[in-house]
């Protein structure tokens, strides 16, 4: 496609249209002709975000296909130049495309691409072509941490014993506790942050020196101490002069004034103020004014006191930044050491299990794209794209962009559009590498500034007239405040802050929902004699719950919003304790649906069923008996746990026959059929509020059989690291209200939002994450090229000002893009709750917020109560599905159950797969077959069809019987640092085989390849060798 600027950047708002905008970009491409759609990545990020995009496609080529009005027709038959009827034939063409070959439908989100790419380049990475992706990060670096804590009583570990002294009693200093272990691992998990990664090969490399750390700690810890020397021993020089006239009594201020610095730094206070160094050579800051006359005491500053004086000043003040920048080396110089530790055997464990991280995709892919050209990875990819539409780019992070810079950067430079689209006051993810000042300072200077173009969709359709009107006079008055939080910066870092403000530039949007109505109230208040802030907030939550129900309102309209998991819990415990207390009201509803509070841990019936399964598990130990059988009687008989403890003695009594007449052979059992078992012969399924609960662990335990072996301990371990944790998966579509935290928010909208605690503090407390900076400023004292440090205002006074700047404005930024999300996700209403403070100190979002309303003076008068327009009607939708519960939980034996086994014939069609897809599928399957029956253990039926006809060939079946030794895809590292992988080595009589499976067509290269292997193998002794190919589709075998 040919356009003057190629590349378009889309600068969206909240409720501006964006999805739309790349939707009709992308059927701009696609409608060009039925397969034009291949040629096309749409990139997202989240699988919600794809499956929306996708059906949104499908939905508008749907309309078009039938004939169908629709709100792009008009902009597509202009871009196009296609009249109506033409349209309509060219959807209809386009759609059934896209649903014949929907594997080249490819709206896809980030992770999933890079995941493809580094898929194709498995063997260049040395990595086995069945890797898996771990998505479960927190659980893998614990498992790496414990592999690491088991040797530190090696002699070899002595250095990282001391690194881990260190880090605990720093904990103990900073007040937490000293069993640290998750701490490590809280340490641990910022090696898989792009942060750390850009590092990583340095750091590794520094470690490998044994001597390094010893090196650098010396040469620290011996500067430090001649400056504390060189400082205290003028300290006591000029001590004793004051002494020797009697002491500080002649002297202005005494200990607070000038001469007080000498006993400052006795008392090991090494720093000096700006009063103190003005005062160098001024009587008046020196003496009181009835001793400035005096001649004595002048003549004994000027000879004596002012001279060290003058010596100490300017030897602190020239050092002072090399000091306070040491000092703060020193200060996390174990995270360094710890954290080379924990990526060694992070790399080790990668290693041993065949396995990446999902944070490492990108950092892998941009390996790839650094030493490979742009049209040699799509070459590998077997797919070649023109455009990339990239949404949310807001939140891509600097790997990310980097990888995707060169592919859509070589699609520009050959007239190909692309596009991205985002909301930078909509970046919350900046946690996870999210950069929003790609979007804002960078993405137009990397493509091109001659090849790019700006739009800004400044339109809101989402919100009514008085919600965006709130909004945009908040968020436009916001930098005002903003300059009073930043002022003790604004004189040495103004053009950084009002760069960081400019992200708020533009801000008010297009109010296009004139007609409709809508509401805002914001309330302050404070905690009262009975009740904690947070337990008013929640008061008056169900109470504004409560009123919506009588103004009409369904809860499926209503969303709290919250900051935390903690707080999304806090309320949803809150309202199911309310539903059942005396105090509701009895014809109204309280019900929640929230994945941030609804644990499987939090019913009584899961947590008897694990206590069950341990008990099992644990030989029926007696503790554990008391844990399960306690829970059980007390579901029964509906009585406190306590009342149970009578009962022990005689526990097989309270039991049906069947359940004892089966606990012999509960072991023998898989852990679903336990489960079910279970269920069934304790009756649990009776108890109609725990079905959800059931569902949800049922549905776990399947989850955790695929990728787990099902044997009882493993579950149990698993259980406690991470399935207790796991919520209830209920559909948005119930009628309950929604609790969720505002990052899960961010894309949704809802009638109307409440948003309880607006009290978030802008500076969290003992921010733990590592940022590593040059250390060149260091060079004088050590060589250390990274040097790793932590945020804080200390960093003010070192050679690292500027990053704490950068981080303190960047953190503010995050904290008002969140409160932009929370506060434009309504349509009809908005609800926020704020603590009533005696000082208003813009420390915490609420008391910010109100500094924003007071300073708009056209915004109200009640400093408690800020209210505009009045709550609408709402909208009376016409149910579109009926809503049905179970009334039975039907649980039964599997082995009672009809099995029905599919078998098939023939090899899977042409077109039911995209021919490069299948042959990395059927690849990984056969690196998994060491023999015949092996394909049994592949769940897929059509691939194991596939296997079958492959290994079953009568000139195949050879290689996978009666072998002596089989060696599938081992790598081999060449002289020259190259790896080759051969498919599969068999020994049989004395004789090697190299296989060489292909599943494209027959190409000379292929010959040459294993004539290739057959030398390489020569050369490393194996005698008796013979070369073939096979190629699987259809199977034939060529020997060479």
């Amino acid at each position: 496609m040919s356009t003057a600027r190629p590349f378009q950047i889309y600068k969206s708002s909240a409720g501006s249209g964006k999805t739309h905008q790349l939707t009709l970009e992308y059927l701009k491409l696609a409608l060009r002709d039925e397969t034009a759609f291949k040629n096309i990545l749409g990139v997202t990020f989240t699988n919600k975000a794809t499956s929306e995009m996708k059906s949104r496609i499908v939905n508008v080529l749907e309309a078009l296909s039938l004939g169908n009005d629709h709100a792009m027709k008009v902009d597509l038959m202009s871009a196009l130049h296609l009249s109506a009827s033409d349209l309509k034939k060219r959807s209809s063409e386009v759609l059934s495309s896209i649903i014949h070959q929907y594997g080249r439908f490819s709206i896809v989100t980030i992770d999933s691409f890079f995941y493809q790419v580094i898929r194709s380049f498995a063997q260049e990475m040395s990595l086995q072509g069945s890797f898996n992706v771990d998505l479960n990060q927190g659980q893998v670096i614990k498992k790496v941490v414990d592999q690491l804590l088991l040797g530190i009583g090696d002699s070899e570990q002595k250095e990282l014993k001391n690194w881990l002294v260190e880090f605990a009693e720093s904990k103990v200093e900073e007040g937490n506790r000293w069993d640290f272990r998750a701490d490590i691992e809280k340490l641990g998990g910022q090696i898989l942050t792009d942060n750390f990664k850009r590092h990583a090969e340095v750091i590794l490399k520094l470690s490998d020196d044994p001597t390094y750390f010893p090196k650098v700690k010396w040469g620290l810890y011996n500067f430090t101490k001649a400056h504390l020397i060189k400082c205290q021993k003028l300290a006591e020089l000029g001590i004793k002069c004051i002494e020797e006239i009697g002491g500080l009594s002649y002297f202005k201020g005494k200990r607070g004034g000038p001469a007080g610095l000498f006993y400052k730094i006795a008392n090991q206070e090494f720093e000096v103020s700006a009063t103190r160094k003005s005062a160098m050579g001024s009587l008046t800051a020196w003496l009181t004014k009835e001793h400035q006359t005096s001649g004595d005491l002048t003549s004994f500053l000027e000879e004596k006191l002012w001279p060290i004086y003058d010596e100490l000043v300017e030897y602190m003040v020239s050092n002072e930044r090399l000091y306070f920048s040491v000092l703060e080396a020193r200060r996390y110089l174990y995270a360094f050491g710890i954290l080379s530790k924990i990526n060694k055997e992070l790399v080790k464990f990668r290693e041993e299990n065949d396995m990446v991280l999902i944070a490492d995709l990108p950092d892998f892919l941009n390996k790839i794209i650094n030493d490979s050209d742009t049209p040699y990875i799509y070459e590998k990819v077997g797919e070649r794209y023109a455009h990339y539409l990239i949404d949310e780019f807001q939140d891509t992070s600097g790997f990310q962009w980097e990888n995707f810079k060169p592919l859509v950067k070589n699609g520009i430079d050959q007239g190909y559009f692309s596009m991205v689209v985002g909301d930078i006051k909509q970046s919350i993810y900046r946690w996870r590498g999210g950069n929003w000042r790609l979007l804002k300072d960078f993405v137009k200077a990397d493509i091109g500034v001659e090849v790019s173009q700006d739009h800004q969709l400044d339109a809101n359709w989402r919100s009514g007239k008085n919600i965006v009107e709130f909004n945009n006079k908040l968020f436009a008055t916001m930098p005002v405040v903003a300059r009073h939080y930043f002022a003790d910066l604004l004189r040495t870092h103004e053009t950084f802050v009002e760069n960081a403000l400019g992200a708020y530039d533009g801000v008010a949007q297009k109010v296009m929902l004139t007609d409709e109505e809508s509401y805002v109230n914001i309330t302050y208040f404070e905690a009262d004699d009975k009740n904690t802030w947070s337990e008013v907030a929640l008061k008056k939550t169900i109470a504004v719950v409560e009123e919506l129900q009588f103004k009409g309102y369904q809860l499926r309209d209503i969303a709290i919003l919250v900051r935390t998991k903690d707080e999304g819990k806090f309320i949803a415990d809150g309202f199911m304790e309310y539903s059942s207390s005396e105090a509701s009201i009895k014809t109204l509803n309280y019900d929640i649906v929230s994945s941030e509070a609804l644990y499987l841990s939090s019913s009584e019936v899961v947590n008897l069923i694990i206590s069950l399964i341990r008990w099992i598990n644990q030989d029926q130990d007696k503790m554990a008996l008391w844990e399960w059988f306690t829970s059980y009687w007390s579901i029964k008989n509906v009585r406190p746990k306590q009342e149970a403890f009578e009962q022990i003695d005689k526990w097989q009594s309270h039991l049906p026959a069947k359940f004892l007449h089966d606990l012999p052979h509960f072991k023998t059992l898989g852990l679903y059929e336990l489960i079910e078992s279970l269920i069934e012969l304790l009756a649990l399924n009776d108890h109609l509020d725990q079905y959800t609960y059931l569902q949800g662990l049922q549905d776990a335990v399947l989850d955790f059989a695929k990728n787990m072996k099902g044997d009882l301990p493993s579950f149990l371990i698993w259980w406690e690291e991470e399935g207790q944790n796991r919520a209830i998966k209920i559909t948005d579509e119930n009628d309950a209200i929604k609790v969720l935290t505002i990052h899960k928010a961010k894309g949704l909208e809802y009638p109307v939002v409440i948003l309880p605690f607006l009290n978030w503090p802008f500076e969290k407390k003992g921010k733990e994450e590592i940022i590593w900076v040059d250390g060149s400023p260091l060079n004088g004292v050590v060589q250390m090229p990274l040097i790793p440090i932590k945020y804080s205002k200390n960093l003010l006074k070192t050679y690292w000002s500027d990053v704490y700047v950068a981080e303190h404005v960047n953190g503010f930024i995050d904290n008002m893009n969140v409160l932009y999300v929370a506060l434009t996700r309504p349509t009809h209403a908005l609800y926020v709750f704020a603590e009533q403070k005696s000082k208003n100190d813009l420390k915490d979002m609420g008391s910010f917020v109100k500094n924003i309303l007071l300073t708009s003076t056209d915004i109200g008068r009640n400093h408690q109560n800020f209210t505009f327009g009045i709550l609408p009607d709402p909208i009376k939708k016409a149910k579109t599905q009926v809503e049905f519960s179970l009334t039975g939980y039907p649980s039964s034996s599997w082995r009672e159950r009809v099995l029905l086994q599919a078998r098939g014939i023939s090899m899977i069609e042409e077109g039911s797969l995209e021919v490069q897809q299948k042959g990395i599928d059927i690849h990984d399957a056969l690196s998994r077959l060491y023999k015949v029956g092996d394909e049994l253990r592949i769940d897929d039926l059509d691939l194991r069809r596939v296997l079958e006809l492959i290994i079953y060939h009568k000139d195949v079946v050879d290689f996978f019987e009666q072998t002596d030794e089989v060696i599938i895809e081992h790598p081999m590292l060449l002289p020259g640092g190259e790896v080759r992988r051969i498919d599969r080595l068999v020994k049989k009589s004395n004789h090697w085989h190299i296989i060489d499976f292909k599943t494209g067509k027959p190409r000379n290269k292929d010959r040459s390849q294993v004539n290739e292997y057959i030398e390489i193998l020569s050369r490393m002794g194996f005698k008796e060798l013979k070369g073939y190919l096979i190629y699987l589709d259809p199977v034939n075998l060529v020997r060479l």
